[in-house]
């Protein structure tokens, strides 16, 4: 009996070890069954417009995707000198002529539900199944890879077809700026359209928790595995809010309830003005507000009528109409690439200037005149008419809009603006309503321009326009098509940076004399934050919460921000919890429970001693 009472107070030890051990993991891993709990000063507040519906760069359209950036970093992030760094990749060689590329995982790296990231997620995800199906293809890839494989449990090889120096940053510029890898098991279970909703599993340093489609709110949480490889964020928990309009973040902010949002260049003053804790980050000329159009149909086939458009319009009363001062005029470039590119941009490309007499001029050479009654007119004696489109996602481009309209006008053309969403504008373009196809899109695209030479060499429809407008090619010139595309076979061919710059010299050539798109202006892209409740900013004038790709986080600039509190206060927003590098308990759920294991361990063990350990006999 003795033995058997001994034998069941050890079990019942190792049957609260066995639990508590259980509970343990379940604390430092993503939960599942509830939200964790974050001290209220780790909790930040950030405010983005547009509404995600999907959280799959491969169905993801409309919106904001900068948030869900966070969860599936790319495997060559683009940075603001022009280099780049891989969190995905620790390594990546290549034979001399590109054509082979080994991959090797980085050590460590697990998806926030505790599964090591494995050559099946990135075989499948860059794969037919995922990145290179027929469907999307958005790299382009599916042409290019012949073969991929794993040839051990931490590296792949893709091979091609072509040489290609730039194979990484090709599955960086997938979606909206990240390599898409997936867990293998997720596509492999929803397919390649999924949306990615509810509670993700991610491999970058935060996961979204139970999203929903349309939903104005998200949360998304630390993952737990991030800080076992990189630099842990001290932000626990974000808080997303989604607004329709741009305009409505400095609302957010000035209402204290935002500690970060993009913010529209008209409301930088006020806002610095309304509180001494809000700033403003100035990320300088680090996109491109273009008038994209089909240079295959008429007029917009005609070079003269395009080198009118830009000599139509006043770009210096745009940008101080659309971005407050916030942008550089584009005259000495129409091209996407700014003079902020370094070597990479042809400092001897065509000038154009605001000059209505030289519009008139080019539009005469087509045969239209203006008639008597004001207008421009056809050969034919026909008006002409332009219909202009653009975006209330941006207030910029509305604002831009109406210096365009009136530039136009002004000159003698009808013209009639079109405003709504950039949903409605893809929607539009892809059913051809009301003849959207023949008409002009402005938009403000933020690829953030970083001298890199593939983001340059690819047309700007690729990195920063609507992807409606490049259903057709970049030059509707046959002879300058095939230029264009033999010099940027020479980018991706070489990885020497001046062999590059005089093919891509060669391709600003190309884009500004013959004007594929019309680049109006390089606008800056600001964003307001507050000191309230976080410090270690970036430098407002030279820093960057951006990566050199629009949307895609600056790893270092989110891992430096710091809690102005230094005392932790707790909010009760779930059941499960985590616990700091140190083991010590971060939250009060964890306390608890490591109160009552100690509880439950002390009275196993009297339970234990009470009916295995006799008293001694007392001498008779």
């Amino acid at each position: 009996m003795q033995h058997v009472l001994r034998t069941a107070g050890v079990m019942f030890l190792l049957v609260v070890s066995g639990i508590m051990g259980t509970v343990a993991f379940t604390a430092n891993a993503q939960s599942t069954t509830g939200a964790p709990s974050c001290p209220a000063n780790e909790i930040f507040r950030w405010v983005l417009p547009g509404t995600p519906t999907s959280l799959n760069p491969l169905t993801f359209v409309t919106g904001t995707a900068y948030n869900w950036e966070f969860e599936y970093p790319g495997g060559n992030e683009y940075l603001w000198n022009g280099s780049t760094v891989s969190y995905l990749f620790s390594v990546a060689t290549h034979n001399p002529t590109y054509t082979s590329w080994n991959l090797t995982i980085t050590p460590g790296l697990t998806w926030s539900n505790g599964v090591p990231v494995s050559t099946s997620d990135i075989l499948t995800s860059e794969g037919p199944t995922f990145a290179f199906n027929q469907t999307y293809n958005y790299e382009g890839l599916l042409q290019e890879v012949t073969s991929e494989k794993a040839l051990n449990s931490s590296t792949v090889q893709f091979n091609l077809n072509t040489p290609d120096a730039y194979l990484l940053n090709q599955f960086a510029l997938d979606g909206a700026g990240g390599t898409p890898i997936l867990p293998a098991s997720l596509i492999n279970q929803y397919g390649a359209a999924t949306p990615n909703l509810g509670t993700d599993i991610s491999m970058g340093p935060f996961y979204v928790y139970n999203y929903t489609a349309g939903s104005t709110q998200m949360v998304m949480y630390r993952n737990p595995y991030w800080g076992k490889v990189f630099p842990n964020p001290q932000i626990c928990e974000i808080q997303v809010s989604f607004v329709d309009t741009l305009s409505l973040t400095t609302e957010r902010l000035e209402a204290g309830t935002a500690d970060l949002g993009p913010i529209d260049p008209s409301t930088a003053a006020a806002l610095v003005a309304s509180h001494p804790y809000l700033h403003v980050l100035d990320e300088k000329a680090v996109g491109a507000a273009s008038l994209e159009y089909n240079d295959s149909i008429a007029p917009y086939n005609s070079l003269a009528f395009r080198q009118a458009i830009v000599e139509a319009i006043n770009q210096t009363a745009y940008i101080q109409s659309a971005f407050s001062g916030y942008a550089q005029t584009a005259y000495n470039a129409e091209t996407s690439t700014p003079s902020s590119a370094g070597i990479f941009f042809n400092p001897h490309l065509p000038v154009y200037n605001f000059s209505t007499t030289k519009a008139l001029q080019l539009l005469a050479t087509d045969g239209i005149t203006k008639g008597s009654d004001g207008y421009l007119h056809y050969a034919n004696g026909t008006a002409v008419t332009l219909n202009l489109w653009t975006d209330t996602d941006n207030t910029e481009d509305t604002a831009g809009a109406a210096v365009v309209q009136t530039d136009l006008q002004n000159l003698g053309f009808h013209v009639t603006l079109t405003t709504t969403s950039q949903a409605n504008i893809a929607g539009d373009y892809s059913a051809n309503t009301n003849g959207i196809r023949s008409g002009i899109i402005l938009f403000s695209g933020y690829v953030l321009n970083p001298p890199n030479a593939l983001v340059d060499g690819l047309p700007g429809c690729d990195v920063e326009f609507l992807p409606p407008v490049c259903s057709h090619v970049w030059f509707n010139d046959p002879a300058v098509q095939a230029q264009y595309m033999s010099n940027l076979t020479g980018v991706l061919s070489t990885a020497n940076p001046t062999q590059e710059a005089t093919y891509l010299w060669n391709i600003q050539s190309m884009e500004a004399t013959n004007l594929p798109a019309i680049i109006l202006a390089y606008p800056d892209f600001l964003w307001g934050y507050s000191t309230q409740n976080w410090t270690n900013w970036p430098n407002p004038t030279t820093g960057h919460m951006d990566e050199g790709l629009a949307e895609v986080p600056n790893m270092t600039a989110w891992e430096s921000l710091t809690p102005v509190q230094t005392i932790p206060t707790t909010t009760t927003t779930g059941a499960a919890s985590s616990s700091t590098a140190s083991g010590v308990p971060e939250f009060p759920f964890q306390a608890a429970i490591t109160g009552i294991f100690a509880l439950l361990v002390v009275s196993a063990y009297i339970v234990a001693r009470r009916f295995s350990v006799r008293p001694p006999t007392l001498p008779r």
